[in-house]
């Protein structure tokens, strides 16, 4: 009986460390993507624009979209500004689908400030 004890606590460990290896190299990829898109250099650019340029905005508009599209685990991407305001966002629905979500009120407001949007 006691034996059967040791093979059982044996296996819980055996899983748990399993699991917490998957966990770890969960983490890890999540930090290197969010990484990666953040050293984008139009990601870069679009942050020194004061997320005012809209060349830098289709951009990684579309970088967001296109990576939403290969890491399904991603449920949302956004970029919020120290304000607060989204200014990007991706949704990745659970029928596959991927949706830009639309322009918030504060983007909409700066683009008709610059005269950009009537």
């Amino acid at each position: 009986m006691r034996e059967m004890q040791n093979i059982d606590y044996g296996n819980a460990v055996s899983q748990l460390q399993s699991a917490m290896d998957n966990i770890k190299i969960f983490f890890t990829d999540t930090e290197h993507e969010l990484f990666l898109l953040r050293n984008i250099s139009s990601s870069k650019e679009y942050v020194d624009s004061n997320f005012e340029d809209l060349n830098y905005r289709n951009k990684i508009e579309r970088l967001f979209y296109e990576f939403a599209k290969v890491c399904k685990h991603y449920y949302q991407i956004r970029i919020i500004d120290s304000s607060g305001y989204e200014i990007i966002g991706i949704d990745n629905k659970h029928d596959d689908t991927v949706m830009l979500t639309p322009l918030t009120i504060f983007v909409v407001i700066k683009l008709i400030n610059y005269g950009w949007l009537t």
